[in-house]
């Protein structure tokens, strides 16, 4: 990579000792240094390829915000830093972690998992809180350190940092890393709220499971665990979010990625099922719900749910009960948050997902 920025540079400078206009060509457009509007566009490249230059020649690693602060007054803000980095890894055809560039902290996970590493190890070398870290040695006096993700000191759980992409390439070859587990699946759960919620009812003891939150649209790291689990403990991945077009569209970036990551996009799938909630569900449960609970889908929902339809991506267009599920929703012409269903009583969430989960009530 050191040497593909090298090498644009350079082309650049010779370009214009030849007299010649620069172009620099990012996967399916061209960046033309004549043109005066693109002149930002390519300034804020050059300056993100200068600092992951000088990263990747001192070894280290920034997140994207430090980025940002670094060129505070230059950008006007994190979407402008952001827009360059992915016209960088398409400019070099890099994954953005290959520029020593990773987003901050986002996600978090908990449950039934124990990981043990040695010191040497890329998870071992992640700050984590409170008391999850235990320490110990092995018989050669390696320091041997045990993650137990069921002990909560915290009602969030673990954070998911840069160091699971890491796990992702490196697991298979290192024998100083090992998890147990008797989790039936992975929870990736929408909202943080939720998640929350489920964590301090540790309804990983009630149903056997890792929780995972990626506040949202997930980023890299927390798709990266979310993989690295998944085919570590060959178990399913389930999905719950709110009934509504953005929230399936999350699900979805997990089974295909996000095109914001340019060459990130497809890395890290994994095939979740939609668990909930469904209209479908909505359907039965709404004679215990009042109708102040739902709420019009808006013009933009209209418009995302047209875009989900027309995916071609296996999520939906391989998946004829998801495809229902979609028109249901469009006809209804309404969505419910999971929140929601607290007006039914405050545990009647966990139980639901209990009975729903070993059901297998999954599409």
């Amino acid at each position: 990579v050191i040497k593909n920025i090298e090498e644009v540079v350079s082309s650049i400078t010779n370009a214009l000792d030849r007299g010649e206009i620069p172009e620099l060509k990012c996967g399916n457009t061209t960046k033309n240094f004549g043109r005066l509007t693109q002149a930002a566009t390519i300034g804020n490249m050059l300056m993100v390829m200068s600092y992951a230059h000088n990263l990747l020649l001192n070894s280290r690693t920034s997140t994207t915000r430090e980025l940002f602060y670094f060129y505070v007054t230059h950008f006007k803000s994190q979407r402008d830093t952001d827009a360059a980095i992915l016209d960088v890894t398409r400019l070099l055809d890099v994954p953005r972690v290959s520029l020593g560039l990773v987003a901050s902290p986002k996600g978090w996970y908990c449950g039934r998992l124990k990981l043990t590493k040695s010191a040497s190890t890329p998870l071992s070398r992640a700050r984590t809180d409170g008391d999850f870290e235990l320490s110990d040695a092995d018989d050669n006096g390696v320091d041997i350190q045990v993650t137990d993700c069921s002990t909560l000191t915290s009602i969030h759980g673990l954070p998911i940092t840069r160091e699971w992409l890491d796990v992702v390439s490196w697991k298979e070859n290192d024998p100083n890393f090992s998890i147990e587990s008797d989790a039936v699946c992975i929870l990736c759960v929408e909202k943080e709220g939720i998640y929350t919620r489920l964590s301090e009812d540790r309804f990983f003891d009630k149903v056997p499971c890792i929780l995972i939150t990626g506040k949202g649209f997930p980023d890299l790291a927390s798709r990266a665990c979310v993989f690295a689990l998944h085919n570590m403990l060959n178990i399913p991945v389930y999905g719950l979010c709110d009934c509504n077009p953005f929230g399936v569209s999350v699900l979805m970036t997990y089974w295909r990625g996000s095109s914001k990551l340019g060459n990130d996009a497809d890395s890290y799938s994994v095939p979740v099922k939609w668990l909930g909630l469904r209209p479908s569900h909505i359907e039965e449960l709404s004679p215990e719900l009042p109708q102040e609970v739902f709420q019009n889908l808006t013009n933009t929902d209209f418009r995302k749910l047209d875009s989900l339809m027309s995916e071609t991506c296996d999520f939906v267009d391989k998946n004829p009960e998801r495809k229902e599920e979609l028109f249901e929703m469009q006809e209804n012409g309404y969505k419910l948050e999971l929140e929601s269903l607290q007006w039914i009583g405050l545990d009647f969430l966990t139980n639901w997902l209990i009975d729903r989960i070993k059901e297998e009530d999954v599409i």
